[in-house]
């Protein structure tokens, strides 16, 4: 009996890592840094080409939406 638990063992770790070399690491998108010169001054994108050229990689980061500020009420007094 304990050869069967034995055999299924290892028939089970067998597919289990064929599974996990099939799953691809998830790799972290890199930081948008911004383009530099020589002398470290930032590089402006030019409007006539297709691609941004201020940016290393060619995207931008995407702008975060900003929250609105809340009203502020003040109290009425009664006379």
């Amino acid at each position: 009996m304990t050869v069967i638990y034995i055999i299924l063992a290892l028939v089970v770790l067998y597919f289990v890592d064929k599974a996990l070399k099939k799953v691809k690491p998830i790799e972290p998108q890199p930081k948008a840094k911004r383009t530099r010169t020589k002398k470290g001054k930032f590089v402006a994108d030019d409007p006539s080409t297709p691609q941004n050229e201020a940016w290393v990689g060619g995207k931008s980061p995407k702008k975060k939406a900003t929250k609105k500020a809340a009203k502020k009420t003040t109290p009425k007094i009664k006379k």
